[in-house]
C-alpha cells in the first residue's frame, strides 16, 4: 500500500473497470443500491461509488451537493448505465435543481413514456387499521 493510502483504496479500485482511450467511463463492477449506483463499504458504512471516486481524485464533494452525470453511455444494453460510471471527469458538482432539470432534459425522470416498469406499482388495500387512524 502506498503511503497516505487509505487501506481501502485499493480495494475500491480494484472494483473500477476503465475503458480504453481517453475519456471513457469506468465502470463500478461491484454492488449497486437501489437506484442503480454503485455502492462501496469503507469506514463501517456504504458509500456511493462515484462520490468516493471524485472525492479521491479531485477534492471531497459537500453533502447538499450532487454530482451530476455527464455521459449517457450504458454498461449493458437495457440497463442505465451511466449511474456505474466513477469516473471523476464525467462528473460535476451542482444543485437539486440543476440535478433535477438536467435528469428530466435528458429523459431520465420518472414521468412520461420512459418510465421504468417496476417502479409502477398498484394499489395494495388498505388494512383496517390504517382506514380507522387515515381516513378520520
Amino acid at each position: 500500500m502506498a503511503e497516505g493510502k487509505s487501506d481501502w483504496e485499493d480495494r475500491f479500485w480494484s472494483f473500477v473497470q476503465k475503458e480504453e482511450g481517453e475519456g471513457g467511463c469506468w465502470w463500478w463492477t461491484r454492488h449497486l443500491d437501489t437506484g442503480g449506483y454503485g455502492i462501496f463499504h469503507a469506514n463501517g458504512r456504504y458509500h456511493q461509488a462515484h462520490r468516493i471516486a471524485f472525492a479521491l481524485l479531485r477534492g471531497t464533494v459537500s453533502p447538499s451537493k450532487f454530482l451530476l452525470h455527464q455521459c449517457d453511455v450504458k454498461w449493458q444494453p437495457g440497463e442505465i448505465g451511466y449511474r456505474r460510471c466513477v469516473n471523476p471527469n464525467h462528473l460535476v458538482e451542482g444543485e437539486a435543481r440543476r440535478n433535477a432539470l438536467e435528469r428530466e432534459a435528458k429523459g431520465r425522470g420518472y414521468h412520461g413514456p420512459r418510465r421504468l416498469g417496476p417502479i409502477i406499482k398498484k394499489p395494495q388495500p388498505r388494512k383496517a387499521w390504517e382506514e380507522r387512524f387515515w381516513l378520520r
